[in-house]
């Protein structure tokens, strides 16, 4: 049977009797689960999040929802544009690198995903995903990547991004999956059995004797924490943009860095001057990547 983790995560201090929603009737559905994870959860996180996973057979996900500071358009405008994707996405701390290529027709988004510390490009493997915005007006947007293929068989890659308004503010949800194959599974349940027993993630599977909450671990453990780094660095780029363009992308490495480290239970992996060096040699490599992108196109 497949294996679902409880919708058991919120942190929102919100009296619900006073939120006036204006999202249109096609928004009911995101609002509808927003408000049934929420009631469904409990704990006391310090950023206001809710996220739930879920483990069918080979294919796993994991959702998350927030209410971003920022308003839809500054939100929309920031996540719609593809370039702005690998201005974010490699602050997570296994993505080694990101370049884009477009057309009219054709929005490629490649990552080199790999270890946690610092890696070359050639030292990773590629990722290679299509960014497609599905719409974006004053009523919310939706933006799809998806990616057949990725490493030891896995497949069917996917970030799906859905935003509405929200009293000036913006309801994001963001979901995260991919399939397993054979040996990627057999390659997960030996990291799980070693470096990875004792990693959680953050749903929670019940509370314990001391009226603590007991984290779920395991592979959905792994996509959680996966599509919580994503999360926040959509959110560090977004906090950061209005710097002055030399000063952001160390503020947004510094950023990510600190809102790790408020869920240090299920996100420490270096130190902080470790990762910020890292970022810093694989900021430069990307550039470089990107700049024989470029020209191969022109």
């Amino acid at each position: 049977m497949p294996r679902k983790s409880p919708l058991i995560l919120f942190v929102f201090f919100i009296v619900w009797s006073n939120l006036s929603w204006s999202a249109p009737a096609e928004s009911s559905a995101l609002i509808k689960a927003y408000h049934q994870l929420s009631a469904e959860s409990a704990t006391t996180f310090a950023t206001p999040i809710a996220i739930r996973s879920q483990e069918n057979k080979r294919r796993l996900s994991a959702e998350i929802y927030s209410v971003l500071d920022q308003p839809l358009n500054v939100v929309a405008q920031a996540l719609t544009n593809i370039e702005n994707w690998c201005k974010f996405v490699p602050l997570n701390l296994n993505v080694k690198a990101c370049t884009y290529s477009h057309s009219d027709k054709d929005h490629q988004l490649t990552l080199y995903v790999g270890r946690k510390f610092y890696q070359t490009p050639d030292d990773a493997y590629t990722l290679s995903y299509d960014h497609q915005t599905k719409y974006s007006n004053d009523d919310g947007f939706k933006v799809v990547l998806s990616a057949d293929k990725g490493p030891i068989g896995t497949k069917d890659y996917l970030i799906e991004i859905d935003a509405i308004p929200f009293n000036g503010q913006t309801l994001l949800r963001i979901n995260v999956a991919y399939s397993n194959s054979w040996m990627s599974n057999l390659a997960s349940s030996a990291y799980l059995a070693t470096k990875g027993r004792d990693k959680l993630g953050f749903s929670i599977e019940g509370i314990d004797a001391a009226g603590q909450p007991i984290f779920i671990r395991g592979s959905q453990a792994v996509i959680e924490r996966n599509a919580m780094r994503y999360y926040l660095a959509m959110k560090a780029y977004l906090e950061t943009a209005q710097l002055l363009p030399e000063e952001r992308h160390k503020a947004r490495t510094l950023r990510w860095y600190e809102m790790t480290q408020e869920y240090s239970k299920q996100l420490y992996e270096l130190e902080q001057d470790e990762y910020l060096e890292a970022k810093r040699k694989e900021w430069i490599n990307q550039a470089q990547l990107q700049a024989l992108e470029t020209h191969r196109i022109n």
